[in-house]
């Protein structure tokens, strides 16, 4: 039976609240399984973290990480993350550590009017640092009706953000474009993103093909 950690309506309520969080995790090997890590907030509370985790040598098994913006915060260290589902809206896979997300269910979900779903913001900001975020053989769907959200596999945070998503199906909601600037129309040289053996109705632009 799952155990849940909830929070009420816990978010980025006063200036000085940089990341709330329903459940933070710090020691070294900890492990989860069949856990749920919710924060109920909601989209309109925006920033809103079910789960942060700085906990080196971590696990998480059959978890269920259910937020909007914000959901999972990998903060630092390695992480691993298997047979799990992740939902959000913005930026809801994000932070620095060494994480590898394998054979979970990455669900996006309907954000606030106007706002775009972004899966991913990693925050690597030195080059000599060996972080980054794999998705690996997972599968990338709506959670609920998307057809007028645009839905984007992530963007940098910082300015040597890495992410990979690979041998992963991928719906078509998905936009053809993939991945968005943090800001403005480009994003910083950089910066490592790429996809590889994906499948799935993901589409693409005709100079991505």
């Amino acid at each position: 039976m799952e155990t849940e950690v909830r929070s009420l309506e816990l978010a980025k309520c006063l200036p000085d609240t940089h990341f709330p969080f329903s459940a933070a995790v710090f020691g070294k090997g900890f492990i989860a399984r069949d856990m749920g890590f919710r924060n109920t907030a909601g989209a309109i509370k925006h920033q809103a973290v079910a789960l942060m985790s700085t906990a080196d040598m971590s696990a998480f098994y059959r978890c269920n990480v259910d937020a909007f913006q914000d959901t999972l915060y990998a903060h630092s260290n390695r992480q691993f993350y298997r047979e799990c589902n992740i939902y959000g809206t913005v930026d809801f896979i994000f932070g620095n550590s060494a994480v590898v997300i394998q054979n979970c269910n990455i669900l996006p979900r309907t954000p606030m009017a106007g706002q775009q779903n972004t899966i991913t913001a990693q925050g690597r900001f030195d080059p000599n640092q060996n972080t980054g975020i794999s998705i690996q053989n997972c599968t990338v769907l709506p959670f609920g009706d998307l057809t007028s959200v645009k839905n984007y596999l992530g963007r940098p945070w910082k300015n040597y953000s890495t992410t990979v998503f690979m041998s992963s199906m991928m719906g078509s909601l998905i936009d053809p474009a993939g991945w968005l600037p943090w800001t403005g129309d480009t994003a910083p040289p950089t910066i490592f993103y790429a996809e590889f053996q994906n499948f799935g109705a993901r589409r693409f632009n005709k100079e991505q093909s």
